[in-house]
């Protein structure tokens, strides 16, 4: 997959632009697109740099004393070298292309609406770290799945490593493709001779779970993969892994069904895990009656990082309570299948991946947490650490795993692995 990285949008505003503090049809439509297509644009030349080395200034000699105290939030803990520290208020300091940006709001308007309002006003200030921060969300309450409202963020100082700033994904090797993860509902755009819809079926407390389908046109008789994606519980949509569905069906005699269940925070445990595990019974009950599939041919089950999870744990109940037809086939591609804290004492010598690698893109061991204590599973669940389970017999026919060398969670899959080989279930892994 590795292509040429992509970038962040940078706009550079013309001289026109900046003498009128308006900004042009042809800007604001790159800074609108950026926003759709990455969620973030950077106006590089849109603050007035005296301004930013006047406030800079202020601020500097206070950041020192804050750091120095004790009692001085550092978010994440100290060693993310991270301490809050609110702007400065007085009047001297107050200037409109930071608190009022005529062009960020322009763009702003231009998403939402007109006549937006400044709800919060804050500031950080990063020193030289020995810890990086987890990838987080700043906001947790619930929000609406539209955009509402949009972060401006002024750096005072040029944004580079050497300056606080942190890249993410990190340590990534040069030209690595990156792509996004959010919780995007886009239009299905038509590709010839794949037939893709949308559809709901009712979760056991009504919800309707939205499903899209990708089969070939014409097709009939077809295994059928249920595919759940990844995001650590609170991110990820049906558009996360929508190109890897519709390769799948393109080039495989498959139906494939992308399930966009709920996330938390807004939906804590069991919730997420519940709609998928509806979905897989409604499928072994009526899915024969609304697509031309044949479950004894195949009915295979994966998913991606918080996907793999759930296919694990539903595997598990599946065989518990008879699920009929069974589960065929399994796929876990960078799963997690045990939380640190619940690892039995009989396997801490075979799960040292989440303990020992630290510096994996996106994911260390204080990532894990915090997406855990969003989740808000019990580390000794099973649904959550289905290497808990008392057997691990006849969950399917086959079982692929696709493990990460680099990824913390590496350990589990390995040992997860073997542990299904000897209960005679034929397993690969790359």
């Amino acid at each position: 997959m590795a292509s040429q990285e992509p970038q962040i949008k940078l706009i550079e505003l013309t001289d026109a632009e900046l003498a009128t503090r308006q900004i042009g049809s042809h800007s604001l439509q790159k800074c609108l697109e950026a926003l759709h297509r990455d969620g973030i644009v950077v106006l590089k030349n849109a603050v007035n740099p005296s301004h930013l080395d006047k406030l800079n200034k202020r601020m500097v000699d206070e950041a020192k004393s804050l750091y120095e105290r004790t009692e001085t939030h550092r978010n994440f803990g100290k060693g993310t070298g991270n301490i809050q520290q609110e702007p400065v208020c007085s009047a001297e300091y107050i200037f409109e292309d930071i608190i009022a940006n005529p062009f960020a709001t322009s763009v702003i308007e231009s998403m939402i609406g007109p006549h937006p309002t400044m709800r919060f006003y804050s500031a950080n200030t990063a020193f030289k770290a020995t810890e990086r921060q987890p990838v987080h969300i700043d906001v947790d309450f619930d929000m609406p799945r539209m955009p509402f409202a949009f972060c401006v963020n002024v750096n005072l100082v040029d944004t580079s490593p050497k300056n606080g700033a942190t890249e993410f994904p990190n340590n990534l090797p040069p030209n690595t493709r990156r792509l996004p993860m959010t919780r995007d509902h886009l239009p299905i755009a038509p590709q010839a001779n794949l037939d893709i819809e949308e559809f709901h079926i009712p979760a056991r407390d009504g919800h309707p779970i939205c499903i899209r389908s990708y089969k070939t046109s014409d097709q009939k008789d077809l295994p059928l993969l249920i595919y759940l994606h990844g995001g650590g519980f609170v991110t990820g949509s049906l558009e996360t892994d929508h190109g890897s569905c519709r390769v799948l069906a393109a080039n495989l005699p498959l139906l494939v069904l992308n399930v966009e269940y709920r996330l938390a925070p807004e939906n804590k445990f069991p919730v997420g895990f519940e709609d998928c595990f509806d979905v897989v019974r409604w499928a072994a009950k009526e899915g024969s009656s609304h697509f031309p599939i044949n479950l004894r041919k195949g009915f295979l089950l994966g998913g991606t990082s918080a996907g793999a999870n759930f296919t694990a744990g539903i595997a598990h109940l599946a065989v518990e309570e008879g699920l009929s037809p069974s589960l065929t086939g399994l796929l876990f591609l960078a799963g997690s299948f045990c939380h640190p804290d619940a690892r039995p004492a009989k396997y801490l010598h075979r799960i040292l991946s989440v303990d020992e690698v630290n510096d994996a893109p996106g994911l260390t061991r204080k990532s894990i947490d915090y997406f855990s204590a969003k989740y808000g599973a019990p580390p000794e669940d099973k649904r959550l650490s289905p290497l808990l389970f008392d057997s691990h017999a006849n969950l399917a026919q086959k079982v692929a795993f696709f493990v990460c060398g680099w990824d913390p969670r590496r350990d589990e899959a390995l040992l997860l692995e073997q542990l299904l080989k000897e209960e005679g279930i034929d397993t690969k892994f790359k």
